[in-house]
């Protein structure tokens, strides 16, 4: 009996080695640990800029958390490129200044919380979003440009510009800028770390901090298009595409009336997949606070009367216009 018991006990644990061996053996790394994903040889690779969307507002008590996480990611992640987009919301009768109605269609649950690339769920933690934004890949095979051009004292044509390194005849991507304002406000934040060191420990730079902290905020989402039904009819890519032949639309934009300084604005150009709604890549420029001009340099014979003039906005005007002028850099009547 001893005899058959021990080879019932040899036979089982022998199995049971087995199907461990056979696991370890097809196990496969988690995702997001490669460098990039296993594309074919042939496909051109670009960088990827990673782009966090932070739900946040400012009578959120537990937000500061999202602002401690971003100072924080900016000063140690430097191998990750990364974007941030800071999305307040309101609550019941609590109006947020600083929410934009269009950017609905994100949805977190409760704030703070993120979204990295419209993929991954993060909780605005530092280490959570650090090891997320890490597990990202960081090439791929489609590339975003963005240009701002001014064209008036409050418009600006938005051009994105889309690059595929494959060739594809089954696209089915789309475009989608957001504007974004640094140093908005001040705003006075809720922070319910204010003298609780057990919530996340007595170094949390804002347990020393009042209960209600005046402040300015970055990355402050001002403006995104397209949204909703316009996103199915404005922005979407040709279903075929050709490796590294670019493909451009170009938006109008009016600052919105939330802005409070130009300068301080960026616009973030995403490529995105339709199907799954997952942020591909992202470029991101700052806007020009002046309207670019050509000036052609006259002869040294040519007559005055030929100076181009522009209004003050910098768009060439007739000499004849009365009105102020610019002209040869100075402001003259006519």
């Amino acid at each position: 009996m001893s005899r058959i018991f021990s080879l019932l006990f040899a036979a089982i644990m022998g199995g049971t080695a087995a199907a461990q061996g056979s696991t370890a053996a097809t196990a496969t790394p988690p995702e997001g640990t490669v460098e990039t994903h296993a594309y074919p040889k042939d496909y051109v690779l670009y960088p990827r800029v990673q782009v966090i969307e932070e739900g946040t507002g400012t009578w959120c008590g537990f937000c500061p958390r999202g602002i401690v996480t971003i100072e924080r990611l900016h000063k140690e992640l430097k191998n990750v490129p990364f974007v941030v987009i800071a999305v307040h919301r309101s609550q019941g009768y609590t109006i947020e200044k600083m929410a934009v109605e269009d950017y609905r269609f994100l949805g977190f649950e409760g704030l703070p919380a993120g979204w990295v690339n419209r993929k991954k769920k993060v909780d605005m933690s530092f280490y959570n979003t650090r090891n997320v934004l890490q597990q990202q890949p960081k090439k791929t095979p489609y590339k975003m440009e963005t240009k701002v051009t001014k064209t008036d004292t409050f418009d600006y044509d938005i051009t994105l510009t889309s690059i595929l390194g494959f060739d594809n005849t089954k696209t089915n991507l789309r475009i989608q800028y957001v504007l974004v304002e640094d140093k908005v406000g001040p705003y006075n934040q809720t922070n319910y770390f204010s003298n609780r060191p057990e919530l996340e420990g007595a170094d949390h730079p804002w347990v020393k901090k009042p209960y209600q902290v005046s402040t300015l905020y970055d990355d402050v989402a001002r403006k995104i298009y397209p949204v909703g039904i316009q996103a199915e009819q404005v922005g979407i890519l040709p279903t075929e595409m050709r490796r590294g032949v670019p493909v451009s639309q170009t938006f109008h934009l009016f600052l919105p009336g939330s802005v409070m300084k130009p300068e301080n604005l960026r616009v973030v150009g995403l490529l995105i997949d339709n199907e799954t709604q997952e942020i591909l890549n992202a470029d991101v420029q700052k806007l020009l606070t002046v309207v670019p001009t050509a000036v052609v340099p006259l002869a040294p014979s040519a007559p005055s009367d030929d100076a181009p003039h522009y209004d003050l906005s910098g768009r060439r005007i007739s000499p004849s216009q009365p009105g102020l002028h610019i002209v040869k850099g100075k402001v003259i009547r006519r």
